[in-house]
């Protein structure tokens, strides 16, 4: 009868142990998944945190294009004001000479007489 106790003890302590590896490689089957997670998750971070950068940077270069362009706009402005009075002195400057042409060619007229 003792030898049948030890016997069945020895079993179920066999079962427990068969019961405990399972237990064990299902907890390492899920740790392994976990730091597969884990790794990917930093990986996500690393990305976030390139992109973080990388749109500071952009956002900067903008910022930096749009004072580039405000500054070539307002050339353009004073560049075409600038023109706009060559054009008009031009203009002056012509009817100045056309009157001028006017009375030289009236005094050749009136030379001719």
């Amino acid at each position: 009868a003792r030898m049948t106790d030890l016997t069945a003890q020895l079993a179920a302590a066999e079962r427990e142990l068969e019961f405990t590896r399972g237990t064990v490689d299902a907890k390492d089957r899920e740790l392994a998944n976990l730091q597969v997670a884990m790794e990917m998750f930093n990986a996500d971070e690393e990305a976030r945190g390139r992109m973080s950068l990388e749109s500071s940077a952009l956002r900067e270069k903008n910022a930096h294009l749009s004072a580039e362009l405000s500054v070539a706009k307002e050339q353009v402005t004073a560049a075409n004001t600038r023109a706009s009075a060559a054009e008009e002195d031009a203009k002056e400057e012509r009817g100045k000479a056309e009157v001028a042409a006017a009375e030289m060619q009236r005094a050749i007229v009136e030379a001719g007489k």
